[in-house]
């Protein structure tokens, strides 16, 4: 057991690829190679299992114990591991424990078949008695483009059969039909031609709504109801994957379900093909902590038995030991999306998350602070207004929580009117006064969720966070007596009396434990989907994880979070760029770098701003785009613009995709549910009139000048950024594609295929090229071209093998912030590394538009254990002797003479 525990393999860099029926197993296992030469020891994989068909990312499962198909099977999967393996590469996998696809589901058809009779009613989080009596024991099924009668009666709805077996079909989905129902069609239709002729009967005529009767009275009589999709945000029963009708949560926190669902995970696990996995949506979980404790001491004890294979018994009874009550079996991350002044839980059995906080963190730092109240109020002029972001993000969590998510509301509501019959001290408090607080308390909550145990444990920061929400919802909603939300405060924190009846207690529970699953949702929908596309001040602050209100990241406080995950979290992942972000990780550094020029930007934006205009539309007596969208347009250009893109149409079109999304997102002018055609038309019309490559336009020659510098600038804060990221405590986590310039907007842009041939191609040419002209040659030529792309994957490469040289210095090292003297000491972030005898100095400039070389008299102070030592660049493979004064320092200006970004390593004397 004690080996077991020993073996988990971290890896040092991982590289994500996006797994789909046109990157299969198959491709991935060829790729092997390049990723050996590249650097990286793991490959990151995106969901294997078997999901709905034709899925375009893998998150919709719809049967655990097989992988999918479409990606090859488990005979790809085990030729892509055992050819991962040769290499040396580790595999990292990314698994969905709270929600499940439908389409194709087979443990869904039978609930819907059997209804609260099946075997697996309970494994899907299912209110079998809701509000509405009509729905006791039923299903409530929102699939329909129209109300329910209106489907039925234009003959929307039919009866059909699959090899004699009769379903309810609209359009190309099937509905069982419970088995009752079932025999009695078959009952005297025991012929293919007997039964088309029942269902013919039964299936009515289109204008004779009589007619439709029997087919009505049959669907009444199944353990499901189908409904108008709009009906979900006010009836659905069943928990959903935020509000999509078609992603159905499951009740994880059952024995047997984590059984089921972790089967064909554990025999992976013991048959050494999984190294590592990815949580996805931990806080949609009832206990996210235990749940991540169980699967650590599943993983354990597979890896146990792969070593002494039947001893079972031993490895059970061993498991009980006080020793391995916190061990770990497996390397594992969780999508957890951290608030800026939030940390992750330290009583969680993880590796860390999936490197959203890094992101922000790292991508903060290339944005001008002391220029934040000039780029306000650039904003703020041009788009007529000021905008309060935490206002704004309140007011869109509230949007989604009454449009999207009333029905969860309304159940947590009724959950808590029935807690509080049983008090005669809260037995007064109305159902509809107990909906509003619980929903206020939810629209105010500041972090995604909370994280008190089913017996009531609560953390003084969970604490704190549910006081911050509970003031600010009793400002929220004055004519609510304050004791409501008293009582809510006291069930949340399960504070109920001693000698409290053990139905009240669990009452109690009951509502806290749903609270907590529902409250990140609306934050995600909130502040994610919603405020992040309304406020666009600086586009490259609106990420997944980030703070928008937040201009900006000190150096100080990047150390310090780079500090605390060395030594809490050192194999936390490193992102910069996922298949979730809004926009790639160079996008948003050559964004970073317009907070540097407040007063250019204002005067560019008037000037464009005067060129457009005659590119509007007027619709409903308004000109469109209005100001902010037209804000948010010019930004998007500038960020993704690449050489050629002046009349490129393929480039048009993943803009305007991007453009449709976001203005849909932010739900001003037009919206996913009900969208505005005249409104759209004239956003679309003013994008082709503003990138017409036509002489009269006067806009592209005053945008392509500003762009072309904005872009230089851009590339070396990426070039800056990667070198400290490569340098940082954790996992580094390279995104498919990302080794050259990654210039994607929102999905589909970031997930569309790779060409991995390029880049194949292009790493074996500077292997080639360094081989015969040395690195620092080749950086100096790259450096000279950067447009390419190819000096971003010679640091990469450079940066990546010098990890894996080194894993334990880079995953576990000690970590300490060094400090830059001189004229320009703040365009100067640099850090150390220490394990052993070993030492690794990363460092990167930034603030790039006031000057790229001057950085003479500035240099970095080192700890005098590093006097005379030599340090090797990584990249450039040049020499650094650090002085041998008593306060030992090494010029900036040599640093950075050939890039903008150093990672230079040597052992120390002695």
């Amino acid at each position: 057991m004690r080996t077991a525990a020993q073996a988990t393999r971290v890896p040092a860099a991982a590289y994500r690829l996006q797994l789909g029926a046109a990157f299969t197993f198959g491709r991935a296992a060829r790729l092997t190679p390049y990723l050996r030469e590249l650097g990286v020891d793991a490959a990151y994989l995106s969901p294997c299992l078997k999901a709905v068909a034709g899925s375009l990312s893998g998150y919709d499962v719809i049967d655990h114990g097989a992988l999918d198909p479409a990606l090859g099977g488990a005979a790809g999967f085990e030729r892509l591991c055992a050819r991962l393996e040769r290499a040396g590469l580790a595999r990292v996998v990314d698994f969905v424990p709270n929600h499940m696809g439908l389409a194709g589901n087979p443990l869904w058809r039978d609930v819907l078949e059997r209804g609260p009779a099946s075997p697996w009613a309970g494994f899907f989080d299912i209110d079998w008695e809701p509000a509405k009596p009509e729905l006791k024991g039923k299903v409530l099924l929102p699939v329909l483009g129209c109300l329910y009668g209106d489907a039925l009666e234009a003959g929307e709805l039919r009866l059909v059969h699959d090899a004699g077996v009769p379903e309810l079909a609209y359009g190309d989905q099937r509905f069982p039909l419970s088995p009752e129902s079932r025999a009695a069609m078959l009952r005297g239709a025991e012929t293919p031609a007997l039964l088309e002729e029942r269902l013919a009967a039964l299936n009515g005529r289109p204008g004779d709504p009589r007619s439709f009767d029997a087919l009505h009275e049959l669907h009444e009589a199944q353990n499901y109801r189908l409904a108008h999709w709009r009906v979900a945000a006010h009836e659905i029963n069943y928990r959903r994957f935020f509000n999509i009708n078609s992603l159905a949560a499951i009740r994880m926190e059952d024995e047997r379900v984590f059984r089921h669902c972790h089967r064909l995970i554990a025999a992976q696990l013991r048959a050494g093909r999984v190294d590592g996995l990815r949580i996805d949506h931990p806080d949609g979980l009832y206990e996210p902590a235990g749940y991540l404790a169980k699967l650590q001491r599943l993983a354990l004890r597979e890896r146990a038995l792969a070593l002494a294979p039947g001893a079972e018994a031993e490895v059970d009874a061993a498991l009980g030991e006080p020793e391995f009550e916190d061990a770990r079996g497996i390397y594992l991350v969780v999508e957890k999306i951290l608030g800026r002044k939030e940390t992750l839980r330290p009583d969680w059995p993880v590796h860390g998350t999936v490197g959203y906080d890094y992101l922000n963190a790292l991508n903060g730092l290339y944005v001008q602070r002391e220029n934040e109240a000039a780029m306000s109020a650039v904003y703020s002029g041009f788009i007529g207004e000021a905008l309060d972001f935490a206002r704004l993000v309140y007011q869109t969590k509230k949007r989604f929580t009454l449009a999207e998510m009333s029905s969860e509301i309304q159940d947590l509501g009724r959950r808590l009117d029935a807690v509080s019959e049983l008090s005669r001290r809260h037995r007064d408090f109305t159902r509809i006064d107990l909906v509003r607080a619980i929903g206020e308390v939810i629209d105010c909550l500041p972090v995604y969720r909370t994280y008190i145990a089913p017996d009531g444990t609560a953390s003084p920061e969970d604490e704190k966070t549910l006081t911050i929400a509970l003031e600010r919802a009793k400002r929220a909603a004055p004519g609510l007596h304050p004791a409501v939300f008293d009582f809510v405060r006291e069930v949340l924190l399960m504070r109920f009396p001693a000698g409290t009846p053990p139905e009240q207690a669990a009452g109690y529970r009951d509502v806290a434990m749903r609270f907590q699953q529902l409250s990140a949702p609306a934050m995600a929908k909130g502040l994610e989907d919603t405020a992040m596309y309304v406020n666009n001040r600086l586009l490259s602050l609106n990420e997944v994880g980030g703070d928008p209100e937040h201009f900006g990241w000190s150096a100080g406080d990047f150390h310090r979070r780079n500090a605390e995950r060395a030594e809490r979290w050192p194999a936390s992942m490193l992102a910069a760029s996922t298949h979730d972000s809004k926009r790639g990780e160079d996008v948003r550094l050559r964004l970073d770098a317009i907070s540097e020029v407040p007063e250019e930007w204002k005067g560019l934006l008037a000037r464009w701003a005067f060129c457009n205009e005659p590119c509007k539309t007027a619709v409903g007596g308004k000109l469109q785009p209005g100001r902010n969208t037209e804000y948010l347009i010019y930004q998007t250009l500038l960020g993704a613009w690449q050489p050629g893109a002046r009349g490129d149409q393929v480039f048009f079109e993943r803009v305007w995709d991007a453009l449709l999304k976001s203005v849909r997102e932010a739900k001003q002018d037009t919206n996913w549910n009900n969208p505005d055609a005249e409104y759209e038309s004239a956003l679309r019309r003013f994008l082709e009139s503003i990138l017409a490559p036509v002489p009269e336009n006067r806009f592209l020659p005053l945008f392509e000048e500003f762009q072309g510098r904005l872009a230089r600038w851009g590339m070396l804060n990426s070039l800056s950024a990667l070198a400290l990221r490569l340098g940082s405590p954790g996992v580094v986590d390279v995104y498919q594609g990302d080794e050259l310039w990654n210039l994607t907007l929102v999905d589909p842009d970031n997930r569309r295929p790779v060409d991995f041939r390029r880049r194949v191609g292009a790493l074996r040419a500077l292997r080639r090229t360094v081989g015969r002209d040395g690195p620092e040659r080749t950086a100096r030529k790259l450096a000279r071209s950067p447009e390419d792309g190819r000096i971003k994957l010679f640091m990469l490469w450079r940066g990546l093998r010098a990890r894996r040289r080194s894993p334990a210095l880079f995953v576990g090292g000690g970590y300490s912030a060094l400090r830059a003297e001189g004229p320009r000491a703040e365009n100067v972030v640099a850090f150390l590394r220490t394990e052993g005898s070993r030492v690794a100095l990363s460092a990167g400039a930034r603030f790039f538009a006031g000057g790229e070389t001057a950085w003479e008299g500035t240099g970095l102070r080192l700890p005098p254990a590093l006097r005379g030592v030599v340090l090797e660049d990584a990249f450039t493979g040049r020499s650094f002797r650090v002085t041998d004064a008593e306060e030992p320092r090494l010029s900036v200006a040599e640093l950075f003479r050939v890039l903008p970004g150093a990672l230079a390593l040597s052992a120390l004397p002695g």
